[in-house]
């Protein structure tokens, strides 16, 4: 049996057992919403107990495949980023989702960078608002060519572009760290075309200078033997992605649930917790009036009249008689 199917083997099991352990805590739940008698310590005890018991199963559930749901959630949290700036910038840019993931895949496929980390580049980009959708590929890419070139984060080298860009005629010297230098009479050129707001034709001056030094440099070392062999992690990082997505698809339901019921059962430690300490503001001589609203008061004497009366159930006879039957004076045992 190959690896994949064994995985497939035991994500089923342990959804399986899952399954089986939610059905068994959800009975044991409302079991516990029953609890009688007044031992409030004993109580919170018991509520402890289930909430851990919903944590464990949260972690069983997770650990069927930890690994893979980890990535596709990397690979999820940036695509919904960059859906979310999409919609944060009216999408100026004409660029649809589809589009950019389309595009990020694309560079992914001749370059040594993931998509995940080609999206969070166009996240940046397109934040922005600098650029035209004809523009974007071009400068993700060379970001990538920077970053390849300089042996560091793509992030990084994308940022000190895009400051470029944004404000040529001051973001030229932020390239200088990137050992890209211009010209006096460049320079004169960008801040003259900046000064007469020509920001594209600026721009388009900086990018050409940037494909000079560096363009085609990612390409280029994906094209190695050691640039395809880290081509091919990221597709297997891509086919692991996809099984972490069918995975969290099948147990998203099972994550709402124990979602749910640990809300719940926070909600019944809350209110265990303001019980006991209105308890006790009583038992101090507190003015429970001037700290409690009416509607928690009245809510706490129904919770405890409900009490009474299921201690009264249990014991067959009222509890006042309880407390007060005495031995009748002279009586003695037969």
């Amino acid at each position: 049996m190959g690896k994949s199917a064994n995985l497939k083997v035991n994500v089923t099991a342990d959804a399986k057992q899952a399954t089986e352990t939610m059905s068994n805590l959800s009975r044991e739940m409302e079991g516990f919403s029953k609890i009688k008698g007044t031992g409030m310590a004993t109580s919170l005890l018991v509520w402890t107990g289930v909430a851990e018991k919903a944590f464990g199963m949260a972690k069983k559930l997770y650990g069927a495949g930890k690994e893979l749901v980890d990535l596709y959630a990397t690979q999820e949290q940036a695509e919904t980023k960059l859906i979310a700036t999409l919609k944060a910038t009216g999408n100026q840019m004409g660029l649809t989702a589809s589009e950019m993931f389309s595009m990020a895949s694309s560079l992914q496929s001749v370059t040594t960078f993931g998509d995940e980390a080609i999206i969070e580049l166009q996240k940046l980009f397109i934040a922005s608002g600098k650029l035209t959708k004809e523009q974007l590929p071009k400068v993700i890419e060379l970001s990538l060519d920077m970053a390849t070139a300089m042996g560091g984060n793509a992030t990084e080298s994308a940022k000190a572009l895009n400051k470029a860009l944004a404000e040529p005629a001051k973001g030229i010297e932020l390239l200088r760290d990137k050992n890209i230098f211009f010209t006096q009479s460049e320079a004169d050129k960008i801040k003259e075309l900046t000064a007469s707001n020509r920001l594209m034709d600026a721009q388009a001056i900086i990018l050409d200078k940037v494909a000079q030094t560096y363009g085609g440099i990612a390409r280029e070392v994906a094209s190695t033997d050691t640039g395809k062999i880290q081509q091919i992690k990221n597709l297997m990082g891509d086919i692991k992605e996809g099984l972490g997505q069918g995975i969290v698809n099948a147990l998203g339901p099972s994550f709402q649930w124990i979602i749910d019921r640990m809300g719940e059962i926070q909600t019944k430690i809350n209110d265990l917790n303001a019980s006991r300490e209105m308890m006790r503001d009583l038992r101090e001589g507190v003015n429970v009036g001037e700290k409690y609203s009416p509607e928690a008061i009245q809510g706490q004497l129904a919770s405890w009249s409900r009490i009474i009366n299921t201690m009264r159930r249990n014991s067959g006879k009222p509890l006042s008689a309880k407390r007060t039957q005495k031995k009748e004076p002279g009586a003695g045992t037969s």
